[in-house]
């Protein structure tokens, strides 16, 4: 017999019975199932008869595999897995339905598996699996200032106060944030904080940040990424000569040297310029003056300068000075001098 195109099983009863020539004789047939051999109308996933939550950790190529399970039934019920890309293999016992699906844990988004049951007496049911995808934190990404950084140099000026705040994603929500300096010192948090900076701040600085992956299959793996950052600091050239009250000789060629060591960027422009005049007199560091006279005394200030660009603020100088007073003779005769010489 035939029902809804799935094939049942016949039984044919017959009673022992005396039979006598020319009388009727009574046989039953009967189609169809036991009701005691129903389902227990329970799908259980990984033994538990609840929607459930599952862990795994992304391109971790682990194999990972969910078991679903309908007991009881006469025939038993049809199992079906819709998860991932995952491999279904059937391991029915006589008592039970059992569907396994098997996957390897590569780049996978959060999801659900679902594993669906029917019986052909029209049951069915189903339960769903809440995949949750670990992976590790993102690479940092990191602001200074009004610039948003996330490895290589940063330029800081001397004297300043510098803050770096750094975040990264993952799954779970990273918790641990730490900073190793050029000194090796540790300071936890995900903001690094230099106050009045100095030379000795300069440095590799580096920031780790780490979650903790605990998977439903496997081990508990911490997961870390990290970034690194040059700190360099930069600083104003400064003027190393402090000389004052020069003496010339009128009628002489004259000169004087504007000592300067470098800043950082070493980059610099040096200039003279002349008390009474805002103009630059003469651009480099020696200022020369040929046949000089009195006309020629006076305040002259060497000032030197360089560019700093400090990473996230704005662009400014950075400036020396010193004021070197000439104090030219009027004197026609060196002899009148040579007080000043020996001084």
């Amino acid at each position: 017999m035939n029902a809804g195109g799935n094939c049942v099983d016949i039984t044919i009863s017959v009673k022992p019975q005396v039979i006598f020539e020319n009388n009727s004789v009574l046989i039953q047939c009967g189609a169809g199932y036991d009701a005691n051999n129903n389902p227990d109308k329970r799908v259980f996933v990984n033994n538990q008869t609840n929607n459930t939550d599952y862990y795994l950790i992304r391109n971790s190529n682990t194999r990972q595999s969910l078991r679903c399970e309908v007991n009881g039934g006469n025939p038993l019920a049809t199992l079906k897995w819709s998860c991932y890309d995952g491999i279904q293999s059937d391991e029915n016992s006589q008592s039970s339905a059992i569907s396994t699906v098997n996957w390897i844990a590569a780049n996978l988004s959060d999801s659900a598996c679902i594993c669906s049951a029917s019986h052909i007496l029209g049951w069915t049911d189903r339960r769903f699996v809440n995949m949750h995808v670990y992976y590790e934190p993102n690479p940092p990404t990191c602001t200074l200032g009004s610039a948003n950084v996330s490895k290589g140099v940063l330029n800081v000026t001397l004297n300043s106060n510098v803050s770096i705040t750094c975040k990264s994603e993952g799954n779970p929500t990273p918790e641990k944030f730490t900073w190793t300096w050029p000194t090796s010192h540790p300071s936890e948090g995900n903001t690094l904080s230099l106050n009045k900076i100095q030379i000795s701040h300069d440095g590799l600085y580096m920031f780790s940040v780490e979650n903790i992956m605990k998977p439903s299959i496997g081990q508990v793996v911490n997961g870390r990424s990290n970034t690194t950052f040059d700190v360099n600091i930069q600083y104003p050239p400064t003027i190393t000569n402090a000389e004052s009250n020069l003496v010339a000789i009128e009628g002489t060629n004259f000169s004087i040297n504007c000592k300067v060591s470098l800043g950082n960027p070493k980059e610099t422009f040096v200039a003279w310029k002349r008390e009474s005049n805002v103009t630059a007199e003469n651009v480099g560091q020696l200022i020369i003056f040929l046949n000089i006279s009195r006309t020629d005394e006076g305040n002259f200030t060497c000032v030197a300068r360089n560019r700093m660009t400090s990473t996230g603020s704005a662009e400014k100088d950075g400036v020396d000075n010193n004021t070197f007073m000439s104090m030219f003779s009027i004197k026609q005769k060196y002899s009148d001098l040579l007080p000043y010489l020996l001084r």
